[in-house]
């Protein structure tokens, strides 16, 4: 684990918990004098990595030469330190700027050189509505690489009070460590974000799931757009390095 990466996010809380299990006091240390925050928070994840992966009761999934291999490491409640590619699903990213676009439609609109119409306005209050269902948590797309070149798909919620920079920036290269809290299996399918007022993916039959699947449909409405398919993890991450 380099010390020169950044941390996009870290779940201090969670970390204190595990720590206090093996650290009496279960308080970050102050010696040397007082440190800033993130500075304290990176060293206390670090110490808890290094206890985690020195005991010999607890195995840290890592990815191995092939998918199968990883997969049957990956056991659930199992440690994971993987490294792979992170996704902004593009609904979250879109839902996640709704913010932005209506502050500046509505400052159009004060103006008098951007007017809003019906259709526009209902448009930024079904996202204004959509972005109540990320307020504290969101999720994104994380997919682990493998020798083989066979990329495993994971998800990862991440909850806002920990993360150290904005949603648009969990994209690209990063390593996660975690810990894996389920496991999708090849025949099934996990919901990314569930949507009041649309049909759960699980709950179509099968002729909506192909129908749901054909070309020519726009994937904006798609219940793929919402899922991911098996072989899949859900992580709860406790850092993410960059």
């Amino acid at each position: 684990m380099s010390r020169f990466r950044e941390f996009l996010y870290i779940d201090s809380p969670a970390i204190e918990r595990l720590l206090a299990e093996v650290d009496e006091s279960g308080t970050p240390s102050t010696a040397g004098g007082e440190q800033p925050e993130d500075a304290s928070n990176a060293k206390r994840f670090r110490q808890l990595w290094r206890e985690i992966t020195n005991d010999e009761y607890e195995t840290v999934a890592a990815a191995a030469a092939d998918l199968t291999s990883t997969w049957n490491t990956a056991t659930d409640n199992s440690f994971c330190e993987f490294s792979g590619q992170l996704t902004v699903p593009p609904l979250i990213a879109m839902v996640s700027a709704a913010d932005q676009l209506q502050n500046l439609l509505q400052l159009g609109q004060r103006l008098g050189f951007l007017p809003i119409s019906g259709n526009e306005d209902e448009t930024l209050k079904q996202l204004s509505e959509l972005q109540e269902l990320i307020r504290e948590t969101f999720p994104v797309l994380f997919k682990i690489d493998h020798i083989d070149g066979v990329e495993l798909p994971a998800l990862l919620y991440l909850d806002r009070s920990y993360t150290k920079v904005n949603v648009d920036r969990f994209a690209g290269r990063a390593t996660v460590y975690g810990r894996v809290v389920e496991r999708v299996s090849k025949t099934d399918r996990k919901e990314i974000i569930q949507i009041p007022g649309m049909a759960s993916f699980s709950q179509l039959n099968r002729e909506q799931r192909r129908a749901s699947g054909r070309k020519g449909q726009k994937r904006s409405s798609e219940p793929q757009d919402l899922v991911i398919a098996g072989p899949a993890l859900v992580i709860r991450p406790y850092a993410i390095q960059q």
